[in-house]
């Protein structure tokens, strides 16, 4: 990924909360969503979307 696309990605804040969010999820999400929290599978995106307040279709992964 270029310097310039970072950049970019960092300067939206939903996605600076998100990334918030994901370092320390227990201190963020509710202890119900988590109850199946595997670090290595990461937090579910529909809980993510729900916490952005935003639709689930509005994520990509790029």
């Amino acid at each position: 990924m270029e310097l310039l696309q970072v950049i970019k990605s960092l300067s939206n804040q939903t996605r600076l909360n998100i990334l918030t969010w994901l370092k320390d999820p227990f201190a963020y999400f509710p202890e119900e969503e988590l109850a199946d929290y595997k670090s290595s599978l990461g937090i579910c995106v529909s809980d993510i979307a729900k916490k952005a307040e935003m639709s689930s279709d509005g994520f990509s992964l790029s």
